[in-house]
């Protein structure tokens, strides 16, 4: 796997996980 293959990998479980707190945030409040 190239390098910058597995950066954009990393940068999208990170907005899916930003995403996924933001659901369970707004669905707490």
């Amino acid at each position: 796997m190239t390098q910058e293959a597995h950066l954009s990998l990393e940068q999208l479980a990170l907005s899916w996980i930003k995403s996924e707190v933001g659901i369970a945030n707004s669905l707490q409040q």
